[in-house]
């Protein structure tokens, strides 16, 4: 063999070995998972089918005009019609798949309108939509100073990753429930409680956060014997609700007899169990 063409032969092996140990070593963890994520719920099959349906439609019609110039066989003429065949079951399967879409927006049908529990049922279902399964919803308890309603610095990182998380699902409700300790008088610590969710109101606000449902619940003192110093007592309660999720959790918490009062928004009152 020519010594030449044995060189240029080794290094051939060479670099597809170096090429395939290369490939090897690759992380494609993230490329999985995008790819996952994009198919995932029922918008990801509608994404699909569609796919699926353009590719065996461009086979079909490629097949079909090649006929039209006189060119084909019996096989051709088989492989272009399971691809036409193919490409109208897919269609059919993303048009469905659009009809589990949209179904639970339809709410009013022929003058009948939905009871709450329907209503709250049909927002879980779009909230399953849209929020993939497993998503932890950040819950914080903001801890202020004796006697005060500032915000530390130290806690404005939790109000922060509220933020950026309720604007990533922005159809959402949000619960803030102040709280004192036992020292002082109560009416004075039930009103501490109600300038420690203001104080955070305003903080959501200044970061760009709508506030229009946001339920604040001034609870005031916690639970406890009185005059006791409990740093862990001055605190507001942080809970977010995605989508269908906070529609029973709130009404439940109406229910309870620690709230006296609710304010929602920026100042329009609700009484309790309303």
């Amino acid at each position: 063999m020519n010594k030449n063409i044995l060189l240029l032969l080794i290094f051939s092996i060479v670099l597809n070995a170096c090429s395939s140990t290369s490939s090897k070593q690759i992380d494609l963890s993230e490329m999985e998972t995008a790819m996952a994520a994009t198919k995932a719920g029922y918008f990801g099959d509608f994404l699909v089918h569609m796919h699926k349906a353009e590719d065996n439609l461009d086979t079909a019609e490629n097949i079909y005009h090649k006929f039209q110039r006189g060119h084909g066989s019996s096989a051709m003429a088989a492989k272009g019609t399971q691809a036409a065949k193919s490409a109208l079951q897919h269609r059919k399967n993303a048009e469905q798949t659009v009809e589990k879409i949209m179904a639970p927006l339809t709410i009013i049908s022929e003058g009948n309108t939905l009871t709450i529990e329907q209503m709250d049922d049909r927002l879980s279902y779009i909230e399953a939509l849209h929020i993939p399964e497993g998503v932890a919803i950040p819950e914080h308890n903001l801890y202020f100073g004796f006697a005060n309603s500032r915000i530390q610095s130290g806690q404005k990182k939790k109000i922060q990753g509220t933020v950026d998380f309720l604007k990533k699902y922005p159809v959402f409700a949000l619960e803030l429930i102040g709280y004192a300790d036992t020292v002082g008088d109560k009416a004075y610590n039930y009103k501490l409680a109600e300038k420690r969710n203001q104080a955070v109101l305003k903080m959501l606000q200044k970061r760009g956060l709508p506030t229009n449902t946001v339920v604040t619940i001034a609870v005031g003192e916690a639970s406890g014997a009185d005059e006791t110093k409990n740093p862990n007592n001055r605190r507001v309660e942080v809970h977010p609700y995605v989508h269908g999720r906070y529609a029973k959790t709130i009404s439940s918490n109406l229910d309870m007899e620690r709230t006296e009062e609710i304010n929602v928004g920026e100042g329009f009152m609700l009484a309790p169990g309303q």
